[in-house]
């Protein structure tokens, strides 16, 4: 299975995803330092090593192994997904595979666009780099502004009634580039192997 993941910026109407090399750094505690060193990664070790202000931006809460576990909602290691949820947040995360390169990257969707949230919603794309021991954003692997641009304008009549989101598939390597007002999709983007390119 084949995934993405990539943070939402917002630039005069249209979403942007522009940086192509932001490193975040991250402390890791005792027991996501196993996971770190494991070669090979599934869904669930990459979920382990999440910053914990992806679980909670507001209240600083630590998100230890047992946290974490008990917390999800879909654990489908197989397919490449998670869902994990509670109260006032949710997130789904899905992998995608560059096999020709060896490369992990994690699509991260949650509180659909962020409306009404202090800290927003999340649609990002990530890799892990072990090397480094730090997550960089992979926005460069999203369709660009201009390749957007048509489908943004043929359904919002007004750039301030964009609220997108990613809808992320537990099957498959489409993700839905949806509307939360409506309910409707914008478009679809479908992972090749090396980008996401949009279909429809």
């Amino acid at each position: 299975m084949t995934r993405l993941f990539c943070f939402l910026f917002v630039l005069c109407g249209i979403p942007s995803f522009a940086q192509t090399d932001l490193i975040r750094n991250v402390s890791f505690a005792p027991w996501q330092l196993e996971v770190a060193k494991k070669e090979a990664k599934t869904i669930l070790d990459y979920y382990f090593l999440l910053p914990d202000d992806f679980f909670d931006c507001e209240f600083s809460a630590e998100y230890d192994r047992q946290a974490r576990t008990s917390m999800t909602k879909v654990v489908d290691i197989k397919n490449g997904y998670i869902e994990f949820g509670q109260s006032y947040l949710s997130l789904t995360i899905a992998l995608f595979k560059n096999k020709n390169q060896g490369k992990d990257f994690l699509a991260i969707s949650s509180n659909t666009s962020g409306r009404g949230s202090t800290c927003g919603g999340y649609n990002m794309i990530i890799e892990f780099l072990s090397d480094s021991m730090a997550w960089r954003y992979r926005n460069d692997l999203l369709p660009s502004n201009e390749e957007m641009k048509p489908h943004l304008d043929n359904f919002y009549s007004d750039p301030d009634d964009m609220f997108p989101y990613f809808q992320l598939p537990r099957i498959g390597l489409v993700v839905d580039y949806m509307d939360e007002m409506s309910g409707k999709s914008v478009f679809q983007m479908k992972w090749t192997g090396e980008r996401f390119e949009i279909v429809k």
